[in-house]
């Protein structure tokens, strides 16, 4: 087994998804119950008990610190990876083995969180829905106290 290791991009890549765990999700929660109605309905997003997901252009994503944003890179075009960061072995190969692994599990894009080790499918997001958000907002606050 070989150890993979991030290292900085020569390139970012373009962000179409932001995604956070914890604290930082729960701030990307309530960046996004701030905006409108008409502006959710712009985004998409999953979640999963600690933490959440949004697709949608650069603009409409909402930022938080500790949020990574993620983009396609056309070496992995199945994968959403961190705009700043990539794997130090080749992409492309990394990407085939790493999809491998989750074929039977998960559905393409397959958003990749390497600091907090997630791996969540945005096959499943759906528009964002304020009262969704906001359950799932409490719920998560509540699990941490």
């Amino acid at each position: 087994m070989i150890d993979v290791l991030w290292r900085a991009r020569t390139e970012p890549l373009e962000p179409v998804a932001v995604a956070a765990t914890g604290s930082a999700a729960h701030e990307l929660a309530r960046r996004m119950l701030n905006r409108s109605d008409e502006e959710l309905k712009r985004v998409r997003g999953v979640s999963w008990p600690d933490g959440l997901a949004f697709e949608g252009a650069l603009n409409d994503l909402p930022w938080a610190d500790g949020a990574l944003f993620l983009g396609h890179d056309r070496r992995a075009p199945k994968l959403l990876l961190p705009c700043a960061i990539e794997p130090n072995v080749p992409l492309d190969l990394w990407a085939r083995a790493f999809e491998r692994g989750l074929e039977r599990e998960m559905s393409a894009p397959i958003l990749v969180m390497p600091s907090v080790q997630v791996v969540v499918s945005m096959a499943e997001a759906r528009g964002v829905e304020r009262a969704k958000l906001e359950a799932w907002l409490l719920s998560a606050l509540d699990q941490v106290v």
